[in-house]
């Protein structure tokens, strides 16, 4: 810049002397076009440490980032744009927006990373299954929206649906977890696991997987509940035990061999007054009879076992 000024001075100075000397015409046109060269060179090399003095800057803003992508891109961007405005021919310009459409792509590519990678960490910070398969399919919703040409498009929206149907999978999946985790711990019974089984396989969509998995557990939950169908449960026909069965059983069970022995050590006295007849007969048939009536009472009562 110096020098275009120094030569921008000596040319106006020159023209200055030729007009004060009298000078033709010739003369004097040849300084005035050598005073507006130099003048153009001026402007060119100002516009020239522009450029460099912008580049510098893109520079210093990209290293201070430290490999950030984003400044980076906007780095670029900041060079495309000062290179489009000073360009002159049409190839420059061409060249210049050429440049400043790669930098906005690369842009556009590193925001759409970064969301990605901030959907990635909240991945990381939940354990839910259906929370993780829901926000994959939002990673792949940005993917959409930033893919470039029809071979990214298509590969994008193909693991779209891919993450769509695992997060349908991983939905059903977890709901039949639940339904059984809480048949496990008996807070719903075999028929309300079946019904919940029946719902899903009429109300969900399932993979081929899933929904052979169900039919084959909804099998056998209706096997294991008709094993059990014929049971009877009415409360008519149970027999309650009477006193004297529980008695009985106490004293050594209906039909079983006495587990205890009763000792009757009582002693019973009898005077009877006997005229006539064989008083030895007698006395024999009063003490067996007395004895069998005594005996009957206390079976009768359950404190002695049935022989």
């Amino acid at each position: 810049i110096a020098q275009a000024r120094e030569g921008v001075r000596a040319a106006s100075e020159a023209l200055r002397l030729l007009r004060g000397a009298g000078a033709d015409d010739k003369e004097l046109a040849d300084a005035l076009l050598t005073l507006l060269q130099s003048e153009a060179d001026l402007q060119d090399a100002i516009a020239d440490q522009a450029e460099e003095l912008r580049d510098a800057t893109a520079n210093l803003r990209e290293a201070r980032a430290h490999g950030d992508p984003i400044v980076a891109a906007k780095a670029s961007i900041d060079r495309a744009q000062s290179k489009l405005r000073s360009a002159e021919t049409v190839a420059e310009r061409k060249n210049a927006l050429a440049k400043m459409i790669q930098a906005q792509d690369q842009l556009d590519q590193s925001l759409a990373d970064l969301a990605v990678a901030r959907i990635g960490f909240k991945i990381a910070l939940t354990e839910d299954p259906v929370k993780q398969a829901t926000l994959k399919v939002r990673q792949t919703d940005i993917k959409v929206r930033n893919a470039k040409g029809r071979q990214a498009t298509v590969k994008a929206r193909t693991r779209r649906r891919e993450a769509i149907r695992q997060r349908r999978d991983t939905i059903n999946d977890e709901r039949i977890k639940d339904l059984q985790f809480e048949h496990s711990i008996d807070l719903i019974t075999d028929q309300q696991l079946l019904a919940g089984l029946e719902r899903i396989l009429k109300t969900g969509r399932l993979s081929k997987e899933t929904r052979r998995r169900v039919r084959q557990e909804i099998h056998q939950l209706k096997n294991e509940t008709d094993d059990f169908g014929d049971l009877e449960l009415a409360v008519g026909n149970i027999k309650l035990p009477t006193i004297y069965d529980i008695r009985r059983a106490i004293g050594g069970g209906l039909d079983q061999q006495p587990t205890t022995v009763y000792n009757d050590n009582s002693t019973n006295t009898m005077h009877a007054t006997i005229s006539g007849g064989d008083s030895d007969r007698i006395l024999t048939l009063i003490g067996d009879t007395f004895d069998r009536s005594t005996r009957n009472s206390r079976r009768s009562a359950g404190r002695i076992p049935r022989r």
